[in-house]
């Protein structure tokens, strides 16, 4: 038997905590092949034995050993390939995103927390003027180092994509980035997203993704 669906362990002869083997061990030759055709060693989801809840454990680096016993609960050697022991790193510190604030181009802050509902106002009636585009002030980063990647990206009206802002690989704390020349502003909603992913996973997939998102209402005064 292996584990229940919720990953928790049975009790076995004397000890407690175990799962008992439910597939051939490693080097078990194969029925009705030919001589010399053994079982795999490698670990596949079919062999999985536990679900480790993680959450909310200290970050920090934990070595995970296999220890075995027979049907009697009678220690028995483990196998000592570097299959057997694992040296895992864990992080339940997620990564920061944040969207300081709107700016024009001068410097000036149109949004922010203080006031972050007023109409954003373009004047594009006597370009370049300080007012006629957008700049932000962001931070995306990992306190321990563990960044992926993030990237700032626009939406506008019915799920239209406006295009990528910014993005990067290396931390960006307080960074302001100007809005791209490949994205020209319209009279619209708009939705601006900034997703930073860590160097994370469950196992199975990337996890503790952090979204901060600033919906702003764009008013273009055409030339």
């Amino acid at each position: 038997m292996g584990p229940d669906p919720a990953g928790k362990p049975a009790a076995l002869a004397a000890e407690t905590n175990v799962y008992q083997l439910d597939e051939p061990l490693a080097g078990t030759q194969i029925p009705g092949e030919p001589p010399g055709t053994f079982y795999s060693s490698y670990w596949t989801e079919l062999g999985l034995r536990a679900i480790w809840r993680t959450r909310g454990l200290p970050d920090g680096t934990y070595t995970l050993e296999i220890e075995a016993w027979d049907a009697a609960g009678n220690p028995i050697a483990a196998s000592t390939n570097h299959f057997a022991t694992l040296n895992l790193h864990l992080v339940n510190t997620p990564p920061e995103s944040t969207i300081h604030n709107l700016r024009y181009l001068n410097g000036d802050i149109v949004l922010s927390d203080a006031d972050p509902c007023q109409t954003v106002l373009l004047n594009k009636i006597s370009s370049p003027t300080f007012d006629d585009d957008l700049q932000f002030e962001i931070t995306a980063q990992h306190p321990s180092g563990f960044l992926r990647n993030y990237t700032l990206h626009a939406w506008y009206g019915h799920n239209t994509s406006a295009g990528q802002i910014a993005s990067g690989t290396a931390p960006a704390v307080n960074l302001v980035v100007p809005t791209p020349a490949s994205i020209t502003y319209q009279t619209c909603a708009y939705r601006f997203r900034l997703r930073v992913v860590p160097k994370i996973t469950n196992g199975y997939y990337i996890i503790y993704v952090r979204d901060d998102n600033w919906y702003a209402a764009i008013s273009v005064l055409e030339p």
